[in-house]
């Protein structure tokens, strides 16, 4: 009988579900990253990602957004529902300020333009699956009236509560533990994102200013933002002393 425990086990591989109407790009997404090493499986329309997210879930979901039956869009608030770590990537011609808030407020972690450009599509999955998450603790932090719970994604004060989607507790725990310090935005960026470019600086801006929209709870905690340098997490009577 063969010694099992000398034996290495099989690679697993990492799962995609691409939610594509487009069959041709669908197909030209799936073999680029099947060359990558991923198992892929592509469906044709919102009702079918649900289904087989629910029966087969990936480690990471790209979405149309507009398709039959359900939109890429309800398609991503229905795993947020539940499941506030699997990435999502919505894929779409629409990129304007307004389509990026609408997704980053459901939880979506990046977008993929259309046209596809297949360089960037393997770039930005590359980058997010082996990129190692932070390993937090199960207790509360503490900011000003705040308290924190990265493991949970979870912020509190008093009597109120609110959820961090997974980009923006990231973005905080960097803020967190560099506490009064400025983080560049450059840095930031690669940590999060992988990759410096113009449409992942701009996700930042939107997810800071999400975040200080959470941060409201208290008053005394702020992010501030310093031009052309970086960020800054502080809370009052800390600038007060900087100032």
């Amino acid at each position: 009988m063969d010694n099992l425990s000398d034996q290495n086990p099989p690679e697993i591989k990492k799962k995609i579900l691409i939610a594509e109407d487009d069959e041709e790009m669908a197909y030209m997404m799936q073999n680029a990253l099947k060359d990558l090493g991923y198992e892929v499986k592509v469906v044709y329309d919102g009702a079918a990602a649900i289904h087989e997210y629910t029966i087969n879930p990936p480690d990471l979901i790209i979405l149309d957004i507009i398709m039959e039956k359900t939109s890429g869009l309800e398609v991503a608030a229905h795993i947020r529902s539940n499941d506030r770590l699997t990435p999502i990537f919505l894929h779409s011609a629409k990129t304007s300020v307004e389509d990026v808030l609408e997704g980053l407020s459901i939880g979506v972690d990046d977008y993929l333009r259309k046209p596809t450009n297949i360089e960037e599509l393997k770039l930005k999955v590359r980058n997010f699956l082996k990129k190692p998450q932070p390993k937090y603790d199960q207790g509360w932090y503490r900011l000003g009236d705040l308290e924190i719970n990265f493991y949970e994604s979870k912020v509190r004060c008093k009597d109120k509560e609110r959820s961090l989607q997974q980009m923006r507790k990231e973005v905080l725990w960097e803020l967190y533990t560099n506490m009064h310090r400025v983080y560049p935005t450059r840095k930031m960026i690669n940590k999060i994102w992988g990759a410096y470019n113009d449409q992942n600086e701009g996700n930042l801006r939107v997810v800071i200013s999400k975040l200080k929209d959470v941060l409201k709870m208290d008053p005394k905690c702020q992010i501030v933002n310093l031009r052309a340098k970086g960020y800054r997490l502080i809370t009052v009577s800390k600038q007060k002393e900087l100032s």
